[in-house]
């Protein structure tokens, strides 16, 4: 199994190693597991939830929009965007009746797939969540304030990191938008939600280190912005600096030194190794939770005997 390290990797270990396990080792045909189990797992890594679905529509449709759509009608985007949410929902709901491009088909939303009972609410709150951040990017002169400038220049739009590593893992990232100019580089990161205090430095120092040396720029030279579009809000840029980078670098060196120490029992199958986390809220957003005793301990809704069959049919 390659060796690697990202942001979202790392969250993953952070916030419950079972869940880590399960997405990373348990599913992998070299590791020794349970094989009904380990089609099982395979089967709920291809899942995803309400809030992975809306911020995926909303970032794939600013790309496009960003790319190649200036000339396209907004409403069009918001429409594309309710369209795709409510693709997704009925596919998750009746797999069996899928009739489009089979190379297209939409992932089954977890909370449909374990029969929560406010899936629908829940799901409509994300549905009008998705709409407002839609509409917020294509309207508001706020934020069209914030990547027009660099659109109009040298940019690049989900610009995955590329050649690099450290401790040897290769690091994986992607940057929503990233702009040069005269005063170096600007990274802009979408947010579906609304202004938060949650520190993402460590993914800040993962794309400093990434264009520092892809563009041989200092990180004094390399800021950053995160835009809200519920809100709406754009924070305050943030300018790197030596400090910021030193002490990112060893977190990450942290971080791989603890992935290097489970990977053995990883690889050797070894599901105990990794212990869960049984936090209700985190345990609600698992994917794994119906195959995870303490996902299914924590939490009300379960794999039924009616979704699971529907799940396996879609992957």
């Amino acid at each position: 199994m390659r060796q690697t390290y990202s942001y979202s990797k790392r969250e993953a270990l952070e916030s419950c190693a079972r869940r880590y396990f399960y997405e990373y080792y348990a599913s992998a045909k070299a590791v020794p597991f349970d094989g009904e189990r380990k089609a099982l797992v395979r089967s709920m890594k291809a899942l995803t939830n309400r809030h992975m679905l809306a911020g995926n529509i909303l970032h794939g449709l600013i790309d496009l929009r960003l790319r190649r759509g200036a000339g396209w009608a907004a409403p069009w985007f918001t429409q594309k965007a309710v369209e795709r949410f409510d693709t997704a929902v009925a596919f998750s709901k009746h797999p069996e009746q899928f009739v489009g491009d089979r190379r297209f088909t939409p992932q089954i939303l977890s909370e449909i797939a374990y029969e929560e009972g406010d899936a629908d609410s829940l799901l409509l709150q994300s549905r009008t969540r998705l709409v407002t951040a839609m509409q917020t990017f294509l309207g508001n002169p706020v934020i069209q304030a914030v990547y027009q400038p660099i659109t109009a220049g040298e940019h690049d739009i989900e610009a995955k990191v590329k050649d690099l590593r450290l401790a040897d893992f290769s690091i994986d990232g992607k940057v929503d938008l990233l702009g040069r100019d005269n005063d170096g580089i600007q990274i802009v990161d979408w947010k579906i939600g609304e202004a938060d205090s949650f520190d993402d430095s460590l993914q800040l120092f993962i794309y400093g280190l990434w264009l520092g040396c892809k563009y041989a720029e200092p990180p004094n030279r390399i800021r950053s912005r995160k835009v809200f579009l519920t809100g709406p809000t754009v924070s305050q840029p943030v300018v790197l600096n030596d400090s910021m980078m030193r002490r990112g670098k060893a977190r990450i060196v942290q971080d791989i030194e603890l992935m290097q120490e489970l990977d053995p029992y990883g690889r050797q199958g070894n599901e105990e190794a990794f212990t869960p986390c049984a936090h209700p809220n985190v345990c609600r957003q698992c994917s794994f939770r119906g195959v995870c005793s303490a996902g299914s301990s924590t939490t009300k809704s379960k794999l039924t005997s009616v979704s699971l069959p529907l799940l396996q049919m879609a992957s």
